[in-house]
């Protein structure tokens, strides 16, 4: 059987709700499942970054924002932002940029968890290949990354979104003329506990600092 390949994408590998479900899902899908890789796409890095390589067959990162005790990233954030973020590119072109790379490894489905990394699927949407986009905010969340008008034009592009829950798909359908049948309501929940991977330099640094 043909090995599947998902591309995933985070807004960010904080220590916060939607990272912290991903990772958490992403570990069950790799205990149950061997006939798939996963790579991962984070726009923005974060305390749970070492989890996410870990789980990722390719780790790529798109890092508008670093953290400066992370030494790991901090060795090739110079190289990343050279490669994927030259300082004349706008947003749009950076994502055509990437995208079109990423293009290369001909992914069977790409899933982006957050309303934030929608816009980052469309290109894909757009060749065809399926794409899902976990959507957790309301009204205010939505529209603080997006316009009204950007998400009426393009909400119709994507295969499936996810809503964190019914008031979620609700606001979807009735703010946004969202097709419902596009929509699945799966309720949002974490039942394990995280551990977040750090190298014993970071760890030392953090105790000298307290």
């Amino acid at each position: 059987m043909k090995q599947k390949k998902i591309l995933v994408i985070s807004h960010e590998a904080s220590l916060s709700g939607a990272p912290i479900l991903l990772l958490s899902v992403l570990k069950k899908l790799k205990q149950e499942r061997k006939n798939f890789s996963i790579d991962i796409l984070l726009l923005r890095a974060g305390q749970l970054y070492e989890d996410f390589a870990k789980i990722s067959d390719n780790k790529i990162i798109v890092a508008t924002y670093y953290n400066q005790s992370f030494s790991f990233i901090n060795r090739n954030f110079k190289k990343f932002q050279a490669t994927f973020f030259p300082k004349s590119e706008t947003k749009e072109e950076q994502i055509e940029k990437i995208t079109g790379r990423l293009f290369l490894n001909n992914y069977d489905l790409v899933y982006a968890n957050t309303a934030e990394t929608f816009i980052w699927t469309i290109p894909f949407y757009k060749r065809n290949i399926p794409t899902i986009v976990a959507i957790h905010e309301l009204a205010f969340g939505v529209e603080s990354s997006y316009s009204k008008e950007f998400i009426f034009e393009n909400f119709s592009n994507v295969s499936t979104i996810i809503a964190g829950s019914k008031a979620v798909a609700d606001n979807l359908i009735k703010r946004y003329n969202v097709d419902e049948n596009k929509i699945k309501v799966i309720h949002s929940f974490v039942d394990e506990k995280i551990k977040i991977q750090k190298d014993k330099t970071v760890l030392k640094k953090r105790a000298q600092h307290k």
